[in-house]
């Protein structure tokens, strides 16, 4: 249940997280953010199934319309959903190299020899 204020939620695709999106080789998350079309698109790929102006490069970059429907669309309309409401947004990926990083086992595990 989601509450009042709460934000928009949804489930991944198939396979898009966890033990069988490692088994699978990962895959490929985009999100486009327009806020003159107005609309917030996102799209998943398996590895592998990327489009080509995604997957390639020296193309020209990537071109959204071109990539089938999303796998999400959120409106942006003025009405429901203003643009103003997305500002001073962070996004953060935590892939936690080398499992648990508070369990100090990071040079133990020998991944400090990947480190920059």
């Amino acid at each position: 249940k989601q509450f009042e204020n709460q934000g928009c939620s949804q489930r991944g695709p198939m396979d898009s997280m966890g033990t069988n999106f490692n088994a699978n080789g990962g895959g490929t998350w985009a999100a486009e953010w327009d806020p003159v079309r107005e609309h917030i698109r996102t799209w998943f790929w398996p590895n592998g199934q990327e489009p080509n102006d995604v997957r390639v490069k020296g193309l020209a970059g990537p071109i959204p319309d071109m990539w089938g429907q999303p796998y999400s669309y959120f409106t942006l309309d003025p009405s429901l959903c203003p643009v103003e409401h997305f500002a001073n947004m962070r996004l953060v990926f935590n892939i936690d190299l080398c499992g648990d990083m508070g369990s100090g086992m990071w040079q133990m595990r020998g991944c400090d020899m990947y480190s920059l």
